[in-house]
């Protein structure tokens, strides 16, 4: 059933604040999920990884920067990488042009390359995991809020009725 507004009604739609709560929270998440892997997977590396020769083979333009495609080998097995690239690198390399890699032992497609990458120890990560979990929890309370206050809205409007449960049965049922 379509939510209808009179036009000179001074009351919002209710459901625009749930949406815009869930959507946050949704956003939120998947942000911090994002985040917290990626930060989880620089610690695992920079703890417990090693370093090889490799091959950059090629690097492109891409949305917001630059990316490099890389090649390395490991007991006897070839793995390959694509990460971002500093600008200055990328047009000073010769490709394709040999390159350290640094990567889990235990798994190798986890890998990172230092030398190219746009940063090297994840500041802004550390920074903005927290931030999305707050902004994720502080969402999820907001809609949590609103539809609460929705509910009692409605409540409110159908003064008179029945309390919200579910309808009685005819006596036939019981």
């Amino acid at each position: 059933m379509p939510i209808l507004i009179k036009s000179g009604s001074k009351t919002r739609p209710l459901w625009r604040e749930c949406l815009i709560g869930c959507g946050l929270f949704l956003i939120f998440s998947v942000l911090l999920f994002y985040t917290a892997r990626n930060l989880e997977q620089d610690y695992r590396i920079y703890r417990h990884g090693i370093f090889t020769n490799g091959t950059a083979l090629k690097g492109y333009p891409i949305k917001g920067g630059y990316a490099v495609d890389y090649k390395f080998n490991y007991n006897r097995l070839t793995y390959q990488g694509t990460t971002d690239a500093k600008i200055s690198w990328v047009s000073s390399a010769k490709f394709p042009t040999t390159i350290r890699v640094h990567f889990l032992a235990s798994d190798p497609n986890i890998s990172r390359v230092p030398e190219v990458r746009q940063y090297s120890l994840p500041w802004l990560e550390i920074f903005f995991c927290p931030f999305f979990c707050v902004a994720a929890f502080v969402s999820g309370a907001f809609t949590v809020g609103e539809l609460l206050q929705t509910l009692e809205r409605r409540k409110g409007d159908r003064k008179g009725s029945q309390p919200w449960h579910l309808p009685a049965y005819p006596k036939a049922w019981h």
